[in-house]
């Protein structure tokens, strides 16, 4: 199944896209609501549909520039695309790392504490063990476990959606009724902010497109990155419409909404769920952080590093970042998120709409091999 052309060129790119993205934009809610929901039914509305936009087609150019220049890391791709100071990305990138492995990892450790017997520090360990041997058993094991992830994760989040629904939609239905479209405009800037930090995930996701062979793949693949991902920002935030304005001040305002609730399967899910957008986001991070130190190494060395390597480079990493989320997921999500996509905009997503665009469109559509 996963050696089919259509597989390769689009499931894989996508779920792993996906699997890497879904924690940091999702895991607890506290994004939506932040870049989203607090600026009303419409502006948070009208927020979605810029960034789905926006991150389908940065995701498409970066997709296709990294064919073109046979690009499957990102240490190669930025050297392609702004030479020497590609560094600056490596920079941002692990600030990124720590922000949102910190952010996930914070809240799923709490939660298993809250409901499991399991003590929060003994939950996060086991959840850095697993990607560390997801690591250790390399590239394709990755792929594969990161699009049933991005499946799972997908069939939660509309489980989550079917459940709160019924009950909510006539308080819904009031807000969207009442509500108008936003006089003031600084909804734009949190969508840009969101769509800058979100975006660059593609970059990180490069291990996944070598079965891109096409124009029309890369453009399509990285296109239906930015709708998928953003869908399920589209069924938080209706749902959160039902509970204003309480829920704007919740610290993990998916959880509140479940354990306001009268369901025994939802809550158990969005554990599981949780867990899932940990070990997808932590291993798509290490993943392309591995594949960077690979590239190094193959220049160096002539070798890429060993298993056991690239498992000690995830534990390490993410050990650091578990540390990084003892400063608290609201402060880190409200200026953490907010601080870093400025970088972004300089380093990644300008040089890609006018760089790459040009180098890209330069060049006749070409077909590769393998």
């Amino acid at each position: 199944m996963f050696h089919s052309r259509v597989v390769q060129a689009y499931v894989v790119p996508v779920g792993v896209y996906l699997s890497i993205s879904i924690a940091g934009g999702y895991g607890t809610g506290r994004e939506v609501v932040e870049f989203y929901t607090r600026h009303g039914a419409y502006g948070g509305l009208y927020g979605l549909a810029l960034t789905a936009v926006g991150i389908a087609v940065l995701t498409a150019l970066t997709f296709e520039f990294a064919r073109q220049v046979r690009a499957y890391d990102y240490r190669t791709f930025f050297r392609a695309l702004i030479g020497p100071f590609w560094i600056a990305f490596e920079i941002l990138y692990f600030c990124l790392l720590l922000l949102v492995l910190g952010v996930v990892g914070s809240a799923a450790g709490a939660m298993i504490a809250e409901h499991t017997v399991i003590p929060e520090k003994v939950g996060l360990l086991i959840m850095l063990g697993t990607v560390a041997v997801l690591i250790f058993y390399g590239r394709e094991l990755v792929e594969k476990v990161m699009v049933f992830l991005a499946l799972f994760l997908y069939g939660a989040f509309l489980f989550y959606f079917v459940v709160v629904f019924p009950g909510s939609w006539e308080q819904i239905a009031l807000e969207l009724g009442k509500s108008s479209p936003p006089l003031q405009t600084d909804w734009i800037l949190s969508a840009s902010k969101f769509t800058l930090y979100s975006s660059a995930a593609a970059v990180f996701a490069l291990f996944a497109t070598r079965g891109i062979r096409t124009r029309t793949e890369a453009l399509v693949s990285g296109a239906l990155c930015g709708i998928f991902l953003m869908l399920p920002g589209l069924f938080f935030h209706v749902s959160f419409l039902g509970a204003l304005p309480e829920v704007i001040t919740q610290k993990v305002p998916i959880h509140w909404m479940i354990t306001n609730l009268d369901n025994d399967v939802l809550l158990p899910v969005y554990l599981l769920a949780m867990l899932g957008t940990f070990l997808g986001t932590g291993s798509g991070f290490i993943q392309a952080l591995n594949e960077r130190l690979d590239g190094w190494s193959m220049e160096r060395l002539g070798r890429v590093l060993s298993p056991a390597a690239h498992s000690g480079v995830a534990i390490g990493g993410l050990l650091v970042s578990a540390l990084f989320g003892q400063l608290g997921i609201i402060m880190l999500i409200a200026r953490g998120y907010g601080t870093i996509a400025w970088g972004f905009l300089l380093v990644y997503v300008l040089p890609v709409l006018f760089i790459a665009t040009y180098k890209i469109f330069l060049n006749k559509p070409t077909e590769t091999t393998g």
